[in-house]
């Protein structure tokens, strides 16, 4: 998994996940799931999800 996370912010990455989490951000990741967070964010996401807030 690939985690990048800004201040504040809470990553959980499953089977190969990326997540980019801005300020603040709370991410949840699911098998090959890309987030993409902005400031403020909480995303969950499920098999093969992408999500961009």
């Amino acid at each position: 998994s690939d985690l990048v996370t800004g201040y504040g912010s809470t990553s959980t990455a499953g089977y190969a996940s990326s997540l980019i989490a801005g300020y603040g951000s709370t991410q949840t990741a699911g098998y090959e799931s890309t987030l993409t967070a902005g400031y403020g964010s909480t995303q969950t996401a499920q098999e093969n999800s992408s999500l961009t807030t």
